[in-house]
């Protein structure tokens, strides 16, 4: 019996190592392009995705990375750390709309002294979301960085859940994207 239940653990244990490599060579095929999942994905494999973002990047190196608050600022920390420039913040607010049940961004700004809004004079700007929806927080924030003077905005979107409204914004960069809603996107 004990082996019996040894021989189930192993080949589980065998076919969830061969799932992440299926993975890993399914994201080096994909690097220029959005991959597609289907399940909550390692976050081995968004850092993987990242590396490449820098590699297609190379020319167009960003002074600043500016993560949009809360789930941005995740993967900004990591896009800064791989590119060794620093970090800011965009800070939203959002306000429920009483006819759709929907919430809708309000305001943003950039947080910090002054000293963070001059750093964005004149340089390339790399905006980091986790996830978009219809893209308008994505446009106020970008808007908002063009009016404090940085002289070329990319914008890049770490997943897009399923076929939700219709896209508003498209970003220059989606890294993931699933048919149908994931609860998370790292597991």
């Amino acid at each position: 019996m004990l082996a019996l239940i040894l021989g189930i653990v192993a080949t589980a244990a065998a076919l969830a190592t061969l799932l992440d490599f299926a993975e890993n060579f399914r994201i080096t095929r994909t690097r220029n392009r959005t991959t597609k999942i289907f399940w909550p994905i390692r976050y081995g494999t968004v850092l993987k995705k990242i590396e490449q973002l820098r590699e297609q990047y190379s020319m167009e190196q960003p002074s600043v990375v500016i993560g949009v608050h809360y789930g941005g600022m995740v993967f900004a920390s990591e896009i800064a750390r791989h590119q060794f420039k620093p970090l800011s913040m965009m800070y939203t607010e959002f306000e429920s709309d009483p006819e759709t049940g929907t919430r809708k961004c309000t305001q943003v700004r950039l947080l910090g002294d002054g000293e963070d809004k001059q750093r964005l004079k004149g340089k390339i700007v790399w905006l980091v979301d986790n996830q978009i929806h219809t893209g308008s927080t994505m446009q106020k924030c970008k808007e908002e960085v063009q009016a404090l003077g940085a002289r070329d905005v990319r914008t890049i979107v770490v997943h897009r859940n399923g076929r939700e409204k219709p896209i508003q914004y498209r970003p220059n960069v989606l890294l993931f994207r699933s048919r149908r809603k994931l609860p998370r996107l790292v597991r």
